[in-house]
């Protein structure tokens, strides 16, 4: 099981990160300090814990809206328990900025993930991700599938009855990939309808 991408929590405490942050999650300049400060207190925790998986999709498994000769990989992200217990520490003493500003550390760290995944699929297989698939997200990938998924794919990250998953940082998806770099998807965001999410990337508005 891989752990989390290094280059990435490499750059988790850089200027530019944690000014993308700031920006991004409307805190104020004199809030970096704040910011700087929360995500060296994290970088511990998911260091240790952090972690990815990806595994092929079995003929059983195959999901009917997509054709048997589309290749896809179902994968996992996840910052880990670690983390977890740091945000409810934070909640039991009612730190609500802190735990605001964690959860907004910890998503643009996922989001960093996405990128990262796609990366090691150019490098290691030579493919490209043509499509995000997320459990709930469309009709033909309901949410029910997620427990299996899950189950394939790791141990350490399980759902409850209501699809909640736990550790709470941690995302599901289907990549569809494809060998032609022209039919890449420029980045999750690609091919969502909400072009008015904020947490739309930058190079995918409309």
């Amino acid at each position: 099981m891989p752990a989390f991408f290094p280059d990435v929590l490499d750059d988790f405490l850089s200027p530019v990160f944690l000014e993308r942050v700031c920006q991004k999650y409307h805190f104020t300049k004199d809030q970096m300090l704040q910011i700087s400060a929360m995500a060296q207190n994290m970088l511990p925790y998911i260091r240790e814990d952090a972690f990815w998986e990806s595994g092929g999709l079995e003929e059983n498994d195959r999901i009917p809206m997509i054709p048997d000769r589309v290749i896809c990989e179902s994968v996992v992200i996840s910052l880990g328990n670690g983390l977890d217990a740091l945000l409810e520490d934070y909640n039991n003493k009612e730190m609500l900025f802190e735990v605001y500003l964690a959860d907004a550390l910890a998503a643009e760290l996922l989001l960093r993930g996405y990128d990262a995944y796609q990366r090691h699929i150019r490098k290691t297989k030579g493919r490209y991700v043509k499509a995000y698939h997320f459990p709930g997200s469309e009709a033909q990938f309901p949410i029910e599938m997620l427990p299996d998924l899950l189950k394939a794919l790791t141990q350490k990250v399980t759902c409850n009855a209501s699809y909640c998953m736990q550790p709470h940082n941690s995302v599901v998806f289907i990549a569809e990939l494809t060998k032609d770099a022209g039919n890449a998807c420029a980045c999750i965001c690609h091919g969502c309808s909400r072009t008015r999410c904020p947490n739309r990337t930058a190079n995918d508005r409309r």
